[in-house]
């Protein structure tokens, strides 16, 4: 292996930031892409700079029945960059290092949620008011940080097989307001993750054209907030029926009322249960001199169900999921021998009370030897 070669290795290993903007917000530690469980080699330093956008036009379920039908007059768009620094070291004899990141989130524009029915206030009596929306409350700003310490157990740059261990601590330090739908990060919460990754060529070899199967899993634990809120959006029908206006004598509070139920905010304790995801990815090396690769992969996440605890102990369910399903392609390659460039697009084709992503990921990478 040339020292071109052996050294774009190093950089190949890494966590990007996907941060979940969800109807109540969450941000998930880590979302390792195609290509980073290769152990990077000791004593490197690499700085790397991520722009995210974000585009959720339909949301998985109705606004309070998530099971429901989607709402395809949804807009949830938002920009992150994140900064990222990642060191490595010996340890013993094994590859390790540790690493941190931290989010900046901004909402283009105003954030809403489409409704397909909001039902009648009196069935039976009176006709749906028919489709609306609700607007959801957001405010741009640091996301929580995150911080990790790594090792690889296992690190055979011969065959190209990998396995390392990576736990992540995120403390509730972010740009939080619980009067607000759509926020930053977990509630504020502290975030506890552990996270495996497995890396082995299939076909071929780590120098070479080569085919690798890569997989990984994250499990996610989180800490409750004592200080939050159910942020409920004011919602607005697009046309009331006439009948709700004629004589004003039906219900004083709807004939002339757009927003049709007014925004609100409980003071809560919010409890999110624990999140587990799986990647699986098939990278296909096609140019050893730059290590440009393309990888197709697929993402399943499971749980994080979110609640809140009202004042007078009711326990409201918020309807939001870490519930996911979604297709994978990942480009990647060296434009020079201490420069990575990688290119991210997802897909979701299945959400469970959460928007269904729409990403483009852009990733520069930069070595310092």
């Amino acid at each position: 292996m040339t020292h071109r070669n052996t050294r774009l290795l190093s950089v190949l290993f890494g966590v990007a930031l996907l941060a979940r903007i969800g109807f109540i917000g969450n941000a998930l530690a880590s979302d390792p892409l195609a290509g980073e469980g290769h152990a990077p080699y000791p004593n490197t330093t690499i700085l790397m700079l991520y722009d995210f956008y974000h585009n959720d036009n339909v949301f998985g379920g109705q606004l309070g029945n998530p099971n429901g039908p989607n709402a395809h007059d949804t807009k949830i768009t938002v920009n992150i960059v994140v900064p990222r620094v990642l060191h490595s070291f010996d340890l013993g004899g094994y590859n390790a290092g540790v690493q941190a990141y931290l989010p900046y989130i901004s909402y283009l524009g105003d954030q809403h949620i489409g409704i397909n029915d909001l039902g009648s206030a009196a069935p039976g009596l009176l006709p749906s008011l028919g489709a609306g929306r609700a607007n959801l409350g957001a405010t741009s700003g640091f996301a929580q940080p995150n911080f990790a310490f790594y090792i690889f157990p296992i690190a055979n740059r011969e065959t190209g097989t990998y396995f390392v261990i990576q736990p992540w601590i995120s403390p509730p330090v972010s740009s939080f307001n619980k009067k607000n739908s759509l926020n930053l990060s977990e509630q504020n919460v502290w975030t506890f993750t552990s996270e495996f990754g497995a890396r082995t060529v299939l076909f071929g070899t780590p120098t070479t054209r080569n085919l690798a199967l890569e997989v990984w899993q994250e499990t996610y634990l989180y800490g409750n907030n004592t200080n939050s809120a159910l942020a409920e959006p004011s919602i607005s029908a697009n046309n009331i029926p006439a009948i709700y206006s004629f004589g004003h004598s039906i219900d004083p509070a709807i004939p002339d009322s757009n927003p049709v139920r007014p925004g609100s905010v409980t003071p809560a304790v919010f409890r999110e249960q624990p999140t587990t995801e799986f990647r699986v990815y098939l990278a296909y090396d096609f140019n050893p001199a730059t290590r440009a690769f393309i990888a197709p992969g697929f993402y399943q996440s499971f749980g994080g169900k979110q609640t809140y605890r009202l004042h007078n102990g009711t326990i409201v369910d918020s309807g939001d999921r870490t519930s996911e399903s979604q297709l994978r392609l990942v480009l990647g390659s060296f434009v020079t021998p201490s420069i990575q460039i990688t290119l991210v697009g997802d897909y979701d084709i299945a959400a469970h009370g959460t928007p269904f992503d729409r990403v483009v990921e852009f990733r520069f990478s930069k070595l310092f030897f």
